[in-house]
Order: structure tokens, then C-alpha cells, then sequence
């Protein structure tokens, strides 16, 4: 008797350790995959050789993790949210006569790749998943995207675009 149950303790274990390895895995799996749709570029408007104003990366060679800031004199291209929130808070550091305040600001969609307003957008702060810069804010266009995210990858909260400060940007590369 005493066996049976051992051994059934074994097999249950060893089933619930391998559900959790294979939801791993596709987890891994789904961040490969962002990774590698990076070179179908689906961001192509993005000039091959612009660079990050931030952090003077080429942003073409990141075009999954991409943003924009564009102005009414000029669109500004980053490698990813973070570099473009620094640009955000503090123009005038990165650029000349750069206004941020009255500009169009796009992100990138951690899910679907598409290009979303970056002001209606909901973003995963702390997860494990990098960016191009290492800890990353990772935006999605709706609330349940970024808790589903979050969920799967440690994610430490999620913040609107208004809630965003310069003060709570990942500090680590």
C-alpha cells in the first residue's frame, strides 16, 4: 500500500513538473518568436540608418521593439519605450528645439507588432522579458494583453502612459 502511494506521488509529481516545464517552454517560445519576426522589419518606414537619439542605437535592427516621437520639424526614432520616455521628459537633452508636448507618439505592441498610440497604451513594468536596452517597459495596446503578460512573466505592475515617469523608467541594462 505504502508503494502505491509512493509511486502514484511520484507520477503526480512528475506529470505537474512537466506541464510546468512545457508552459515554459512556449512561453520561451513566444519571446523567440518576437525576437525573430525582428528581421521581417515591421516597422519598414523606419530609415535603415537612423539612430536611437537616446542611446545611439540603430532603431531598424530593433524595429519590433520600436517608437516614435514626431513632431511637427522632425520624427524621432527609438530602440525602444524607455530611450523614447527619457527623449519625452527631457527633449532639450537629446535634441535642439525639440517640443514633445504636442507630438504623435507611437509604440510598438508587444503581441501583434502593430504601431498603437503610445498615450492609450498600457505598459509591463519589470518582467523578465528584455528589450534591446536590457529592463524595459513593454507595451500593449489593451489592459488585458498586459495583465495576461504580466502574469506569464513576472511582471511588477503595469502603468498607463500618464502615470509613466521619469523616476519609475527601468534603471538596469
Amino acid at each position: 500500500m505504502k508503494k502505491s502511494i509512493i509511486v502514484s506521488i511520484l507520477l503526480l509529481s512528475t506529470s505537474l513538473f512537466s506541464m510546468e516545464h512545457k508552459k515554459h517552454n512556449m512561453q520561451e517560445m513566444n519571446h523567440q518568436n518576437h525576437e525573430m519576426n525582428n528581421t521581417q522589419n515591421v516597422n519598414s518606414d523606419i530609415p535603415k540608418d537612423v539612430k536611437c537619439p537616446v542611446c545611439g542605437m540603430f532603431v531598424a535592427k530593433y524595429a519590433n521593439w520600436a517608437a516614435t516621437i514626431k513632431t511637427d520639424k522632425e520624427t524621432f526614432y527609438f530602440d525602444g519605450v524607455k530611450d523614447m520616455m527619457k527623449f519625452y521628459f527631457e527633449p532639450t537633452k537629446y535634441s535642439k528645439d525639440s517640443n514633445t508636448k504636442d507630438s504623435s507618439i507611437f509604440v510598438t505592441d508587444y503581441y501583434t507588432l502593430e504601431q498603437i498610440d503610445a498615450k492609450n497604451a498600457f505598459y509591463v513594468v519589470g518582467s523578465n522579458v528584455m528589450g534591446p536596452m536590457g529592463n524595459e517597459l513593454i507595451p500593449f495596446k489593451d489592459e488585458n494583453s498586459a495583465k495576461e503578460f504580466s502574469k506569464d512573466h513576472m511582471g511588477k505592475k503595469i502603468l498607463k502612459f500618464e502615470e509613466i515617469t521619469l523616476e519609475s523608467l527601468p534603471k538596469h541594462h
